[in-house]
């Protein structure tokens, strides 16, 4: 349940909550790791039209330091660049998705928030921005431009082009359907030109209507019954799968060791990896609290000796796994379906069906995706 101080005009919620992990779109590119329509990682969508990310992790939060250690850390790793009218200019469109759910006796509510930081559209030449920061600057401004031919087609009813870009593929849900949307439009004096682009398209913003509708809720009991099913059906699949040869499974060589060097070696890592990014998160949140130069110091190395040991690590694995016949990497239909099985998982957390995750010691890995 949430426990946090909450901003005029907001009500506090109550129920379970976890954030899906940021997603920060270059722009312009090709939905890759993106679902197709009807499919949420293998998931039906409410919308048949409606995209979304693929692979997300949930983070459960429950208190305000957590908002803040999250908000924290989606800032550190954002991808930001200096030019002529920035200090600290934004290379990337930033979006968390928040998902809440409540019981309410035997119904099931659930609700989603998608917050979304747009990078601001830029004149390359007003910025004097050259080579990797000139194609991101222009990436960006195609994406927004997209974004504007969107807007327009909404206001005046003629075809959407969702698909021309990964950013509106995302943003379809928050035009219409049952969303409710707000904006801010961030404005500065110094820079009229720009400002006033701003405004005129907040104000194109304006002409979008939404139908917001109130969810009456699932039935929570079958909920967490179809979900559980859905789960047991999909690790079926993979067993199978595993026997039939689709997982990641050790050659005709190598001996019994070095097979148990391997996967130690994966284990380590992760391990690192975990370590690296908790030291990230913890380094974002001392650095707004204002903690002592030491402690910095301290977390700073930290998260770098456990990224160089996951590096050195992974570097071993490359190396085992080039070994003709050592390793068999899994087929892409395999770690598929791993996806959806986790995906699953993450929601029948969502759904206060955690008791029923204490049997998955014996799911598939990550090693063997």
């Amino acid at each position: 349940s949430f426990d946090t101080q909450m901003l005029p005009g907001f009500a506090p919620l109550t129920g379970r909550a976890g954030v899906g992990g940021s997603t920060q779109l270059p722009c312009g590119d090709l939905p890759r790791g993106i679902a197709r329509p009807g499919s949420r990682s293998g998931c039906a969508l409410s919308d048949p039209e409606e995209y979304s990310t693929v692979g997300e992790r949930l983070l459960h939060i429950e208190t305000a330091a957590d908002v803040a250690r999250l908000a924290r850390s989606v800032e550190l790793t954002r991808t930001a660049a200096r030019h002529a009218m920035n200090n600290r200019s934004s290379r990337s469109h930033c979006l968390v998705q928040l998902h809440h759910s409540t019981r309410s006796g035997s119904k099931l509510i659930k609700r989603r928030f998608l917050l979304v930081d747009l990078a601001g559209s830029e004149r390359i030449l007003k910025t004097g921005v050259e080579g990797e920061h000139k194609k991101q600057a222009t990436t960006i401004n195609s994406s927004l431009t997209v974004l504007g031919r969107v807007v327009r087609a909404l206001e005046h009813g003629e075809f959407v082009p969702f698909r021309e870009s990964t950013l509106t593929m995302l943003l379809r849900g928050s035009f219409g359907g049952k969303s409710c949307t707000s904006v801010v439009i961030n404005v500065a004096p110094e820079h009229l030109d720009e400002t006033a682009c701003s405004l005129e398209f907040g104000g194109r913003l304006t002409g979008v209507r939404n139908s917001a509708t109130v969810e009456l809720g699932q039935d929570c009991d079958g909920e967490l019954r179809r979900l559980q099913g859905e789960r047991e059906r999909l690790r079926q699949v993979l067993d199978k799968m595993k026997q039939d040869g689709f997982g990641g499974r050790f050659g005709s060589t190598g001996c019994a060791s070095e097979r148990r060097a391997f996967t130690d070696n994966q284990r380590k890592m992760a391990f690192e990896e975990s370590v690296f990014m908790e030291s990230r998160s913890l380094l974002a949140e001392a650095m707004g609290s204002g903690a002592s130069e030491s402690e910095l110091w301290a977390l700073q190395a930290r998260a770098d000796t456990a990224r160089f040991n996951a590096e050195n690590l992974r570097m071993i694995l490359l190396r085992q796994r080039s070994i003709e016949g050592f390793w068999i990497p899994p087929k892409n239909a395999y770690g598929k379906r791993l996806g959806q099985l986790k995906a699953l998982e993450e929601q029948l957390k969502l759904a206060g069906g955690k008791a029923l995750l204490c049997d998955t010691a014996d799911a598939p890995s990550e090693g063997e995706a």
